[in-house]
């Protein structure tokens, strides 16, 4: 890699570079082959082997309106490897299930490219804090999504699970976030403070799907993607003290896509919020007792069949856990 900074004035830098990488991978695995009557299984070892190069450049400029307040805008080009768990030569049967499930890895997987644009803005308070706000756009290549779908193999029906790649997908986006303390107030009251910030993403990509004769596109939201995500921080310090009440909501997002049968069988989670909390009292400079609280609110995790709610696939419940001790800073 290479990197160069250059401050066009007081106010405007410039920071340019390049990276590159070029990976080389053998990936070994097994493969089961049925044949003969009575059927006899051979299993014999799977070799594949993958390469590419990665070349990513990126700009950032950044611009002082003052000492407290600057703007930042950036290119980028990144890059993320598929999973090695994705791309195994090999599979796995699950006949304990109707239908039986098969999961197959997928050695021929690209990696996901993405050019990205980023604009930003950000204000430093006297005290400790910040408000900031940007906006954000993503132009992505090869995305990887799960594909679950049925399938007829040697005469039997299978619920087959692999990894694979999508040609096109686009991120555009906004967030705005703010860290303040209520340090205009007096005596007790000023230790209070909140961070708060809220994402709203619009992702798009096509699912090419086939029925029949004509093929279809599917147009979906990015897998794991959802479109609005919120976090909330009420906090308290002043004297030793530090409490902290966190919520963070998350909304519905697609998890699975089924490229055979099309959208109303996409797999989604539901929107899902939690509340978190903590405390700790310094006893005395190296003595602190704290406690932890985590899933307050005890929030499901549930999966849906369809853009429908209704059709209900799974529904776990953690419930809420915590801890609670003594902490000593031997230095």
């Amino acid at each position: 890699y290479a990197m160069a900074e250059y401050d066009v004035s007081e106010e405007l830098k410039i920071i340019a570079g390049i990276r590159n990488e070029y990976t080389d991978m053998t990936l070994n695995g097994s493969k089961a082959t049925t044949s003969g009557t009575p059927a006899e299984v051979s299993v014999s070892p799977s070799k594949v082997e993958n390469d590419y190069n990665a070349f990513l450049p990126m700009l950032h400029f950044k611009y002082k309106l003052d000492d407290k307040t600057n703007i930042r805008a950036a290119y980028t080009r990144s890059f993320v490897r598929p999973n090695f768990g994705d791309m195994t030569p090999g599979s796995s049967t699950n006949t304990t299930t109707a239908p039986i499930s098969l999961t197959r890895g997928n050695p021929e997987l690209n990696p996901t490219f993405s050019n990205n644009f980023d604009l930003m803005a950000e204000h430093f308070f006297d005290n400790i804090g910040l408000i900031s706000g940007g906006i954000f756009y993503k132009d992505i290549d090869d995305l990887v999504f799960t594909d679950v779908s049925m399938q007829n193999i040697e005469g039997s029906d299978y619920l087959v699970t692999q990894a694979r790649n999508l040609n096109k997908a686009s991120l555009f986006g906004f967030e705005a976030g703010i860290n303040k303390r209520f340090d205009f107030l007096n005596g007790f009251w000023s230790g209070f403070g909140v961070e708060v910030n809220y994402t709203h993403i619009q992702s798009e990509t096509e699912v090419p799907r086939s029925t029949g004769e004509n093929p279809v596109l599917d147009k979906t939201s990015l897998p794991n993607q959802s479109k609005h995500l919120f976090n909330t921080i009420l906090f308290y310090e002043r004297n030793g003290v530090m409490l902290r009440l966190a919520g963070n909501y998350r909304g519905k997002s697609v998890e699975t896509i089924n490229q055979e049968l099309g959208k109303d069988f996409y797999i989604w989670s539901a929107a899902n919020f939690t509340i978190d909390a903590s405390a700790t009292v310094s006893l005395s400079k190296k003595i602190k007792a704290f406690v932890e609280l985590n899933n307050l609110s005890n929030s499901p995790v549930k999966m849906y069949m369809g853009n429908n709610s209704k059709r209900v696939t799974s529904l776990e419940s953690y419930g809420s856990r915590g801890q609670a001790g003594i902490r000593l800073d031997i230095f």
